[in-house]
Parts: structure tokens; C-alpha cells; sequence
């Protein structure tokens, strides 16, 4: 499964995986979360909270990174871009320019995760890119969810009639309409840390039966 990931993006994803660790303590990390028609690197997952990483090395190329963040935006609460030094004219400030919104985290990696981004590629000062926290993202979370955890979570809150023929197309919009934002969250969050399909992950937690 790593023979199309560099060995630059596999060092990254283990400093990202430490730094996120500390950032969210008790978080399930996951490599290779599907969102809706994408994929984002690496995603912690705590009880009640979601954040993405999106990750680009020195050898990726950034066609698809627009409409990657869109998407990311649409469905995860909490998302950071992750890349090498070599993105940083191109993706944080330098010389006034500005790219993908205030919303994202930026965070440059090399041989650590640095938090503070440069004016340019040349300069020593910086200024924090945090992520903003969308507390408005609770329904859209939905679409990270198969059809068999929608149908386990309408059982479990009692909060949607299913039967053994309801779709995940019928039940993904009755659940938005009958259950809180922050209900929406927990158990998408439950789900997410109970599934044992990914490419690298820490076991599942258990929490969904």
C-alpha cells in the first residue's frame, strides 16, 4: 500500500501523526479518510470532534488541491493543509498573496511540523495559520458514513424508523432532520472510531456496538 507514497510524504505523515497526537489527546488517527469524492491524508477523530489533514510533499502537484479543500470544507469541522517548504509561495503568504481562505491551518513540515508560516520563503518572521473550528459543519458530516453505521446509529438513537431495506440515500437526510447538530457529530465521530476498513490506523475503539 506505500508503493506510490514517497518516503518524504511517509515522514511527513509520521510527523503530522505525532503533532496531531499531542494536539488531540485520545483521538483515533486514520490515514485515508473518504470524503465524499475525496480522499484527505489523515484525519483525528476524538468523541466529539473531527480534524482533517491534507498533506502535499515536494512531489505532489496541486491541480486538485482547490477543489480538495472545498470538499474537506463541506463535510470536516476542522481542516490543515500539511506541505513541504517548497509550497510556501505558492499556498501561504509571500509577496502579499493569499491562497484557499482563512478557514484552513497551515503548517509547514520538513524535519519538524512548524505552526508558523513566513511572510516569504526567505523570511525569518511569521505569524500563526490556525484553523477555524466550523461549528456549522453537523449534517454534511453524514456523507463520511456507510450505509450500515447510518442504519446502527437510527437503532441506537431510536431517532429514525429503519428496516433491513432502508438505503443510506433514505436515511443519511431523515437523520439530519431528527437528530441535534451535536448528536450529528458524536455519532458520526462514534462510527468513524469504530471502523476497521482503512489503509493505517490506530485500532478501532469499540465504541459503536
Amino acid at each position: 500500500m506505500t508503493t506510490n507514497r514517497s518516503s518524504e510524504e511517509l515522514a511527513m505523515r509520521d510527523l503530522i501523526e505525532a503533532w496531531g497526537r499531542r494536539r488531540w489527546p485520545g483521538a483515533r488517527v486514520v490515514h485515508e479518510l473518504v470524503v465524499a469524492d475525496c480522499r484527505i491524508d489523515m484525519a483525528f477523530i476524538s468523541a466529539d470532534h473531527l480534524a482533517g489533514v491534507e498533506i502535499k510533499s515536494s512531489r505532489d502537484v496541486m491541480t486538485r488541491l482547490d477543489r480538495q479543500i472545498e470538499t474537506f470544507r463541506e463535510h470536516l469541522p476542522e481542516v490543515w493543509l500539511a506541505y513541504a517548504p517548497r509550497w510556501l509561495p505558492v499556498l501561504g503568504y509571500d509577496g502579499g498573496n493569499r491562497r484557499l481562505g482563512s478557514g484552513i491551518g497551515h503548517i509547514i513540515v520538513s524535519d519538524a511540523v512548524d505552526e508558523m508560516i513566513p511572510f516569504s520563503a526567505t523570511s525569518r518572521r511569521g505569524y500563526p495559520r490556525k484553523a477555524v473550528i466550523d461549528e456549522m459543519i453537523t449534517s454534511k458530516m453524514l456523507n463520511l458514513l456507510w450505509r450500515d453505521e447510518a442504519f446502527a446509529i437510527a437503532q441506537r438513537t431510536g431517532a429514525v424508523k429503519v428496516n433491513s431495506r432502508s438505503s443510506l440515500q433514505a436515511m443519511k437526510p431523515a437523520l439530519a432532520r431528527a437528530l441535534t447538530g451535536g448528536q450529528i457529530v458524536r455519532e458520526v465521530c462514534r462510527s468513524l472510531r469504530d471502523r476497521d476498513a482503512f489503509w493505517k490506523a490506530d485500532q478501532p475503539m469499540g465504541e459503536a456496538a
